[in-house]
């Protein structure tokens, strides 16, 4: 799961209510070539001059995992704007979308991608779509950091591997389609014949094959973990 900024932006153009919306996107830009400028493969980047200085504040809410690399975006933005002040309240990727909905933020730091019911919920109470970019990889081996998702089997279980369409079959059940972002997608419907409840239907043979598939998990997997597992 990436992490992502979300900016909130009006359906029929009008300007954000922060400083300014050329203020805001030059800080994303910024903040962009600078992911640019510490990755694996450093490119030449040019040099950035402000056509003009602007003043005032931009609220941020969200992911606390983002705070260290967001202090280090205010803090090379700055030297270009010093007038420019933030107002970062980074509770967690929860409280991130809630910002844009209540108009209480201009930017929405998330640990993932944006659910379906928050993308509507901004656009139905301020008719303000989002804009999404993705800013960095998860966290890797650091923990703490991105939720790095994994399937486990008993160690004394036969099975050498599972497909994603088994896992679905194994946690899901039958459906007539599924939520893409803000689009109902039929392509994704199943039956109830596809659903996978014991090994044998895995392929496992002898004691294994009536055994029934007993599938655990954590009460809570962030940043939105749990809602990741199910939309992949």
């Amino acid at each position: 799961m990436n992490k992502r900024i979300f900016v909130r932006r009006s359906v029929g153009g009008n300007q954000l209510r922060c400083i300014s919306r050329q203020a805001l996107m030059t800080w994303i830009a910024l903040a962009l070539l600078s992911q640019i400028a510490i990755s694996r493969n450093p490119v030449s980047l040019p040099n950035y001059r402000p056509e003009k200085k602007v003043s005032g504040v931009i609220r941020s809410w969200g992911s606390n995992h983002m705070k260290t690399m967001m202090k280090y975006w205010e803090e090379g933005f700055r030297k270009y704007q010093p007038d420019v002040w933030f107002e970062d309240k980074l509770k967690g990727t929860a409280s991130a979308q809630f910002g844009l909905h209540l108009n209480v933020a201009d930017l929405a730091l998330s640990g993932r991608q944006i659910f379906p019911y928050e993308y509507y919920g901004i656009y139905r109470r301020s008719q303000l779509y989002t804009i999404e970019i993705a800013v960095a990889t998860g966290s890797y081996n650091v923990l703490s950091k991105s939720t790095a998702i994994g399937v486990f089997v008993n160690k004394n279980n036969p099975i050498s591997k599972l497909t994603l369409k088994q896992l679905d079959g194994i946690y899901g059940d039958q459906r007539n389609g599924g939520w893409q972002v803000m689009d109902w997608n039929t392509d994704v419907a199943r039956t109830d014949k596809e659903n996978i409840r014991t090994w044998g239907q895995l392929g496992l043979t002898g004691e294994w094959a009536n055994k029934r598939i007993n599938v655990y998990g954590p009460p809570g997997l962030y940043p939105g973990g749990v809602s990741f597992f199910q939309t992949e």
